[in-house]
């Protein structure tokens, strides 16, 4: 292409996809349990199209189904939730929108600082950082941050400043005696990126944070490179006193949740509570324990662990010299995970789990002291001869 003055020149490259268009692709739907929508493909010009090629999918069947019908898709919302819907034409070219089931939306006691994101907002994360920071500038303002009903976008990775002109840690970063609670309509997708590493929620070095509600969404599918293991949805490092709880996490390039070392306080995180999370299809493991200890886990689902390794539903593996010890895990669930339903890999000392089911290995290659009650892996590998049965 060339300027009317000649002088210039320009190139651009067009890509033609023989796939139907998604009239609402990138949109998002509200609605309330009860309700229905359509989603409408829409032929380009001269197109012939199959519909036998099309193949609708919600992440999230409690909340919201879908069901063909020649180029519409259906929706029926059940419950109150979000869903990512996609629609893909001949295994190949997916496109997407994302629908929210509003429900009563009520807030916990307390003061609440109360996020509202601007309709056009293509990038959540430094506003909702500006708000955490002014808590923290005044911490007796607020007793929680409360995110409602709606999609939001995460940077989660660790380049740039934020809007304040403070180095951006990646995320949504809490710090000492923050409480982040979403609306069981919330949902963050993570923006697609190239890093090896991120963050969507983060906390490093501080205590007595509490991470509630909602769902997380990684960008494994959007992400642009191939290098790297570490992108997780909730990263906990060097932190005392953290609870994590009723959160989905999928889809990320590392972990649904990991808990490490922070190497600048010389800090191990320590007392984790978490509890009826929901951590499915994330690349490395559902849940990694690296550098932490007295951690309790309760009603939790760790499954569908595939991608890079271990690919474990839980993984534990420090990676300082300090074992994983005092970990209790009961009435959890491990299914369809690529490698193993668990491993201990590096040293650890008194890991218990009771009424737990899984349909995959569990791997003791390091672990003093694991106690397994009422809990039967489809098959132990226990060279270290670590484990009692009860």
């Amino acid at each position: 292409m060339t300027t009317q003055e000649g002088n210039k020149k320009a190139q651009c490259k067009v890509t033609i996809v023989d796939a139907p268009l998604l009239k609402q692709v990138g949109q998002t739907i509200e609605g309330e349990a009860g309700q229905t929508a359509r989603l409408e493909l829409e032929r380009q010009e001269g197109q012939e199209v199959d519909p036998e090629k099309i193949v609708w999918e919600s992440n999230n069947e409690t909340v919201v189904s879908v069901t063909k019908d020649g180029l519409y898709g259906n929706l029926t919302m059940k419950k109150q939730g979000a869903a990512v819907i996609k629609v893909t034409y001949k295994g190949k070219y997916t496109q997407q929108c994302y629908v929210v089931v509003k429900g009563e939306e009520t807030l916990p006691e307390g003061r609440a600082l109360v996020y509202e994101r601007s309709a056009d907002c293509t990038d959540d994360t430094p506003y909702i950082n500006r708000l955490l920071r002014e808590w923290e500038e005044n911490p007796d303002a607020y007793d929680y941050m409360y995110l409602p009903a709606g999609v939001y976008w995460i940077d989660a990775t660790e380049n740039g400043y934020d809007i304040l002109g403070k180095y951006k840690f990646g995320g949504i970063v809490l710090t000492d005696n923050q409480t982040l609670i979403m609306s069981p309509s919330a949902l963050l997708m993570t923006i697609g990126n190239n890093k090896d590493k991120y963050h969507v929620i983060y906390a490093f070095g501080r205590k007595n944070i509490t991470i509630s509600g909602g769902q997380i969404i990684g960008e494994r599918r959007e992400h642009k490179g191939s290098d790297g293991e570490a992108g997780h949805g909730i990263q906990i490092d060097g932190c005392t006193n953290v609870t994590i709880k009723d959160i989905d996490i999928s889809q990320c390039w590392g972990d649904g949740i990991y808990l490490g070392y922070y190497g600048i306080q010389k800090k191990y995180s320590e007392h984790i509570t978490i509890t009826n999370c929901n951590l499915h299809h994330n690349r490395r493991s559902n849940l990694s324990i690296t550098d932490a200890g007295n951690i309790t886990i309760d009603r939790c689902k760790f499954n569908y662990a595939s991608g890079t390794d271990p690919q474990y539903g839980i993984d534990i593996e420090p990676n300082e010299s300090r074992p994983c010890e005092h970990v209790v895990i009961s009435n959890s669930e491990f299914k369809g995970n690529a490698k193993g339903s668990m491993g201990i890999i590096k040293q650890a000392n008194d890991i218990r789990l009771k009424n737990c089911t899984m349909d995959g290995a569990f791997y003791n290659m390091a672990g003093k002291n694991v106690v397994l009650e009422n809990t039967k892996p489809r098959e132990v590998v226990d060279p270290v001869n670590g484990i009692t049965y009860k």
